[in-house]
């Protein structure tokens, strides 16, 4: 009886896991920011519908990429990259309010980042998140906004 109930505890338990990853894989999948997880050695591992849409890269295109790498990073900012990652190494998350990013056609983007550390279950960063947001909406009000300050 005792190995029964054992037997349905871990079929529930696994039901639970496997209800759990359906519901992380459909947030990164319709959540509308732009997501992209790197593992430890920055390679991009993942990217979001959201990415394709935003950057108009298609997911197949940048995984496999280091980070720093990737066609819609500025050439001239690479060199930040390294910087913060050495804080999300060390487990700090990273919020960049404004930053660019570029399109696949050439079109650039004022973007504010998240980056955070991804740990396993010992406590270990193992991957990294960025979560990009398109600021186009609010850079063109701070735009407006001046314009009226000059009149």
């Amino acid at each position: 009886m005792d190995n029964n109930r054992s037997n349905i505890s871990n079929i529930s338990d696994q039901r639970e896991k496997e209800e759990d990853f359906v519901l992380m894989e459909s947030f990164l999948e319709h959540t509308a920011d732009t997501i992209i997880i790197s593992a430890a050695d920055e390679i991009v591992v993942r990217v979001n519908e959201a990415f394709e849409d935003m950057f108009g890269f298609d997911r197949n295109e940048v995984m496999g990429i280091k980070h720093s790498e990737l066609p819609v990073i500025p050439k001239n900012i690479t060199y930040q990259f390294e910087k913060m990652m050495v804080k999300i190494k060390a487990g700090e998350s990273v919020t960049i309010n404004e930053g660019i990013r570029i399109t696949k056609e050439g079109k650039v983007i004022p973007v504010s980042i998240n980056y955070s550390p991804i740990r396993n279950h010992r406590g270990q960063v193992v991957a990294y998140s960025s979560i990009y947001r398109d600021i186009t909406p609010l850079k063109e009000l701070e735009i407006a906004i001046e314009k009226r300050k000059k009149v």
